[in-house]
């Protein structure tokens, strides 16, 4: 059996919901941890390069759970259904930046 048929016989969709929440916050607290490896102003015990390091890690645990998620490919999902949508937010934060 695939991985991702184990995943999906197992792993209800809301269940997946909930996990991607998890990771999501996971993510977040992953980055605020490597921005304070930038700053200096907060200092932190773990070293810049783990901080990355782990910053990666939930990177791909948000693209997982998106994936399954979203009932698809997290790759075709993006490409089909929201480029159009992350372009125009990019082109709304590029002119609020220029005011």
């Amino acid at each position: 059996m695939k991985p991702s048929e184990i995943i999906t016989s197992r792993v209800t969709r809301g269940d997946m919901l909930a996990q991607l929440a998890e990771e999501c916050c996971e993510l977040a607290q992953a980055a605020l941890k490597l921005r304070r490896t930038f700053e200096g102003t907060s200092p932190t015990p773990v070293m810049k390069h783990e901080a990355e390091y782990n910053f990666r890690e939930e990177i791909a645990d948000v693209l997982l759970t998106m994936r399954y998620a979203s009932g698809g490919d997290v790759y075709v999902v993006a490409a089909e259904d929201i480029v159009e949508t992350v372009t125009e937010k990019e082109v709304r934060w590029a002119q609020r930046l220029s005011e």
